[in-house]
């Protein structure tokens, strides 16, 4: 009995003490685990975000490099790294080594020549000049969500979680690196090629603001369409801002954050198109002719033709020519009210339009039929003034459907999505366009635009070499600089005149004549497109 209780007790023992040996060693290798924990030290390089690309694939973010020097704490690396840093940050990189750190600090090469000093490539998302920044919008101040534009519509798509571009450090228990160790980099899934393909060209959208940026106009805008789908080709706004800056561009007068192509304003002669449209559509000829004298009453006002001799004789074709107001509010009292309503309404006017989640260009204002209602207002309706207002996009898709027969398309901004690997996910199918008028109609409306810039007010819209189709406008406004009343000029046209393929729209916020202003900037935006398309078919 006595033997037994011994070997149970020696069992019992042995037991506890593999336990023991166990636990002990499991212990070990979970404070082994936490102390290399402890001892490495990761910095955040880049923070993944999605890519907006153009409708070539070419991106429109994330597009600059930037370079980040890894220096080991030696003589070696301080030496090498003096030439490519201020004095200032010298200063802070010499304070660290002295205590043995490693040290990260942006450079402008890849191209230093030191055993001791990594340089990792990395990717600024906004440019030194970021093209289409209205559209795009900016982040808010973390720099991790979207705030504006379409990085607040697509934001959910565009965050990637744990693909961060990090360099990891092995040190000691005070930071300091351990002799011997190099930077271990870990940037799986920062390259992904995740993010959204816009309609966007990338060169037209260059094309169009450096036209922007050096003509007279300080505030405004320009859109182009592909006439036959509605796709957005370039959308600028002017002052433009700098999505890491707000802070400069918040209290500016000029309000750079504002995107002008998509804010409604008075429209003007460019608007007239629609009412000979609405005629054509009545069954009134385009021969109708009309004798203006340089003024015409609707009720008991008067309004004067900016020809104060009058323009005499002229039919349809002419009155658009030289943009003779008489003209087109005498054609307009021939047709009823819900006849011209209707005829904007299918053209866009008064409907607002959703580009992508929270991005949606207002609707403007297209007053109702009961706010014809008394001469004078048809008169203002008649020329694109009174309570009309419009967006450049929506005036862009008013010419984009005169160019294409009369067919109206939605305006298109988003191709689809683009997951990890490059593939063209949902993408947006182009629907069949709406017949907004006949395309006899169109026809006579392509005749008499051709021959305002080949002989009339658009003369100054011909591109070198090319056709081009349009009209000018010089919109009042009601407001007032002192005496001095502000106006808003446009310029609303495609091109090829014969065959075209891009409505281009300019507008100047207080402007002198949309002939002067808007026509030339529609000039050389036109003959660089040819160029463009040139380059890319000598290219194939």
């Amino acid at each position: 009995m006595a033997k037994r209780v011994v070997a149970i007790f020696f069992m019992l023992m042995l037991s506890l003490g593999l336990l023991f040996v166990r636990i002990l060693s499991i212990s070990q290798s979970d404070y082994a685990q936490a102390a290399a924990r402890n001892n490495t030290r990761t910095i955040t390089i880049g923070t993944a975000r999605g890519t907006f690309y153009d409708c070539n694939g070419l991106p429109l973010v994330n597009s600059t490099k930037r370079y980040v020097a890894l220096l080991k704490p030696t003589p070696e690396a301080l030496s090498a790294i003096e030439p490519y840093v201020s004095d200032e940050e010298l200063s802070s990189i010499r304070e660290k080594m002295s205590k043995g750190y490693p040290v990260s600090v942006d450079v402008d090469t890849d191209a230093i020549d030191c055993p001791d000093i990594t340089v990792v490539t990395a990717k600024e998302r906004y440019a030194d000049s970021p093209l289409a920044v209205h559209l795009i919008g900016h982040l808010d101040s973390t720099g991790e969500k979207g705030e504006t534009g379409l990085e607040k519509s697509f934001d959910s798509w565009l965050q990637m979680k744990d693909s961060d571009l990090r360099v990891s450090f092995s040190v000691d228990a005070h930071g300091r690196l351990l002799s011997g160790e190099q930077p271990k980099i870990e940037r799986a899934g920062y390259d992904s090629a995740k993010g959204v393909r816009l309609t966007i060209d990338r060169r037209i959208q260059e094309l169009t603001e450096e036209s922007l940026s050096h003509s007279s106009i300080e505030r405004g805008a320009v859109v182009v369409l592909e006439t036959a789908t509605g796709k957005i080709r370039a959308m600028a706004s002017c002052p433009t801002f700098h999505p890491n800056d707000l802070a400069k561009s918040l209290n500016d007068a000029d309000s750079p954050l504002i995107n002008r192509a998509l804010t409604p304003y008075a429209v003007g002669s460019i608007f007239k198109p629609v009412i000979a449209a609405a005629a054509l559509e009545a069954g009134i000829s385009a021969d109708l002719t009309y004798t203006c004298t340089g003024a015409i009453t609707q009720g008991k006002t008067v309004f004067h033709c900016h020809e104060l001799g009058g323009h005499g004789t002229i039919d349809m074709e002419e009155a658009i020519e030289v943009s003779c107001n008489p003209y087109f509010i005498n054609l307009a009292s021939k047709l009823e009210p819900a006849q011209l309503i209707e005829m904007a309404d299918r053209l866009g006017f008064g409907t607002s339009t959703t580009l992508a989640d929270n991005l949606t260009a207002p609707a403007g204002t297209l007053p109702k039929v009961e706010e014809l209602n008394s001469p004078a207002a048809v008169a203002n309706f008649a020329f694109g003034q009174g309570t009309l207002l419009a967006t450049p996009l929506q005036l862009a898709s008013l010419y984009a459907c005169i160019a294409n027969d009369g067919g109206y398309q939605k305006p298109v901004l988003v191709e689809g999505l683009v997951d990890d690997n490059g593939n063209l996910l949902d993408k947006t199918e182009i629907q069949p366009p709406l017949q907004a008028m006949s395309e006899s109609t169109a026809h006579s409306i392509q005749r008499f635009l051709t021959q305002t810039v080949e002989e009339g007010s658009g003369k100054h819209a011909k591109p070198d070499g090319g056709t081009a189709a349009g009209k000018t406008a010089t919109a009042q406004t009601g407001w007032y600089d002192g005496e001095r009343e502000i106006l808003h000029t446009w310029f609303a046209g495609y091109f090829p005149a014969d065959q075209p393929e891009y409505a281009i729209v300019v507008l100047k916020e207080d402007g002198s004549s949309g002939a002067t202003d808007g026509a030339p900037v529609f000039k050389e935006i036109a003959e660089g497109i040819s160029r463009i398309k040139s380059e890319t078919n000598t290219n194939r």
